[in-house]
């Protein structure tokens, strides 16, 4: 059994501009925040990633481009908003975690936003999912 504890911090920064080793998006079948930036920003450097991002249950990872502090992006594939609920989170949430464990990526610090308040869920209930 690994001593390796787990910390989590709740850190009010722009996401593009945060330094972690990889940034998890969720691709909702369709761009909407800060998946759309991303994706912006790739088209802006030459990288047209839009026709490889996942449908619901599967993920794509990248490398990023400049413009972008995390060196690695992954976007899991998620139902669309309109279906995308409290279950759904702890599913991305499982899927993030164990598509970074199934690739073994050099990972110490994995940066996320909070899904749900910008769409009608609890915050706290969205975070706690």
């Amino acid at each position: 059994m690994s001593n390796k504890k787990i910390i989590v911090e709740i850190v009010s920064a722009d996401a593009i501009n945060y330094e972690s080793d990889i940034l998890v998006l969720k691709y909702a079948q369709g761009l909407y925040g800060l998946d759309r930036a991303i994706v912006a920003i790739f088209e802006e450097n030459g990288v047209f990633i839009h026709n490889n991002l996942p449908k619901a249950g599967e993920y794509f990872i990248a490398e990023t481009t400049s413009g972008i502090v995390s060196p690695n992006v992954i976007f899991i594939g998620t139902p669309s908003l309109s279906r995308f609920g409290y279950k759904e989170i702890r599913e991305f949430g499982r899927l993030a975690i164990s598509s970074l464990f199934k690739l073994q990526l050099a990972t110490e610090h994995i940066s996320l936003t909070i899904h749900g308040a910008g769409y009608g869920l609890d915050e706290e209930e969205a975070f706690s999912s």
